[in-house]
């Protein structure tokens, strides 16, 4: 089971692995990363987004449920969330990167696909990541539910640290 921060005092942390899920934690991830990273000084920082394959599914039953389309949306409709999704990650990343490299720090970016929390934790065992830090939208989001889930399931299964931001 992983631990929480902070970690053990003294313990150096080598690589930093940042999960983006959306446009409202931006400025969270990067606020941290920076910190994080002035105050480890060696820190590899890597930004992850993972388009969540799951995400056509969860937007078709809320828009069913709210009567916005009928019981069975096209495999159009899909595609183009999932392509909506993939641009939008692509520009967040871009945009978190180019902040952490305003703030004097380089970090390397990573678009994934998959299953959130199954691709989450193959990232942080491929990357050798000392601590996941999560940037969570607002629960109100879309989104949010599946990447609040996913937090809470991280934090049982991860081999590393984790921290909500």
């Amino acid at each position: 089971m992983a631990s929480d921060w902070p970690y053990t005092l003294g313990e150096a942390l080598k690589k930093l692995l940042v999960l983006l899920s959306g446009a409202g934690s931006l400025s969270k991830a990067a606020n941290f990363t920076l910190d994080f990273a002035r105050k480890e000084q060696s820190t590899d920082i890597v930004l992850l987004y993972v388009v969540d394959n799951e995400v056509p599914a969860s937007v078709s039953s809320w828009l069913i449920y709210v009567g916005f389309m009928g019981d069975k949306p096209s495999d159009d409709y899909k595609h183009t969330i999932l392509k909506e999704f993939r641009q939008r990650a692509q520009e967040d990343l871009d945009e978190a990167r180019d902040l952490i490299a305003k703030g004097g720090f380089h970090c390397r970016t990573r678009l994934e696909e998959g299953s959130l929390l199954e691709t989450i934790i193959r990232m942080a065992e491929d990357e050798k990541a000392d601590l996941v830090a999560l940037a969570l939208p607002g629960k109100s989001e879309v989104g949010g539910i599946l990447y609040h889930e996913a937090a809470k399931n991280l934090r049982k299964k991860s081999t590393c640290a984790v921290k909500i931001i």
